[in-house]
């Protein structure tokens, strides 16, 4: 099954607006060239461990059961790895595939690599077994962050 995009709401341009700098600041240069540069692998932000929830408003996540990977687009040239920095580019041609075809120039990707069962559930045995002759498991990949 071909991989493709799903869109919650029609696409549109984002305008961030940088931070002003202080007067007599010397970080401007440094943002300036961060900015400007090509996206590249970024380590994920782990889960961490707490013995209670803090107090406030909280909501529920459902487990995605895969591999976190970080993709890198740099001009039509996608790259990816997991979270330990293991080249997986070649593993998932499909989805190389639609990062490829991106509204964007250079991005940096965080999310993770899902095998779907019948259900639209995901099964890390059905990733683990991708490559086995049969059928191969249709493969997601849901982005978190956009770096």
């Amino acid at each position: 099954m071909p991989a493709r995009i799903l869109k919650a709401k029609p696409a549109r341009r984002l305008r961030v607006p940088l931070p002003r700098p202080r007067r007599g600041a010397r970080h401007t240069r440094a943002l300036a060239a961060v900015v400007g540069e090509p996206a590249r692998f970024v380590p994920p932000m782990k889960a961490l461990s707490v013995d209670r929830v803090p107090k406030g408003r909280w909501r529920l996540e459902v487990k995605l059961d895969g591999y976190r990977a970080v993709a890198a687009i740099n001009n039509g040239v996608v790259e990816m790895w997991s979270r330990n920095h293991k080249v997986l580019t070649a593993d998932y041609p499909e989805l190389v595939e639609v990062l490829k075809a991106l509204p964007c120039t250079n991005a940096t990707i965080d999310g993770e690599i899902v095998a779907l069962d019948a259900e639209g559930r995901s099964r890390f045995q059905l990733l683990q077994g991708r490559d086995l002759p049969g059928s191969r498991p249709r493969i997601v990949y849901y982005v978190f962050d956009l770096v």
